[in-house]
């Protein structure tokens, strides 16, 4: 790189810092899902699953990206049982989300074709 030009990756790290700051992680590890809210994506296992990270130091964020049936339950349980869960709604900026991420999880049941992985 010539005088005054930024380091590769600048750009990248500037967006996964944006990314990370809008959902509550900058400090913390990001968990994304991106997909909709039904039964059968599995939300409900990953978030027995958050129980158990609840306690770490500092806890991981869950993020979910998505619209369904299911959000009004989720965010019931999310509330009632104290999780590091977000659900962000539909997302225009999901490829962003996931590049923000330290893991992406796929929690599906089952998928006929799954655009998310």
């Amino acid at each position: 790189a010539g005088a005054g030009a930024e380091p590769s990756g600048t750009a990248e790290e500037r967006l996964r810092h944006k990314v990370r700051a809008e959902v509550g992680a900058v400090d913390r590890p990001l968990i994304v899902s991106v997909g909709r809210l039904a039964e059968h994506q599995g939300y409900d296992a990953a978030l027995t699953a958050s129980r158990a990270w609840r306690h770490f130091e500092p806890p991981p964020l869950f993020a979910i990206a998505g619209e369904g049936a299911e959000r009004a339950a989720l965010q019931r349980r999310i509330d009632e049982e104290d999780l590091p869960v977000r659900l962000l709604g539909r997302r225009e900026d999901a490829l962003q989300l996931l590049a923000g991420a330290d893991v992406a999880v796929l929690a599906s049941r089952w998928e006929a074709r799954s655009l998310f992985a």
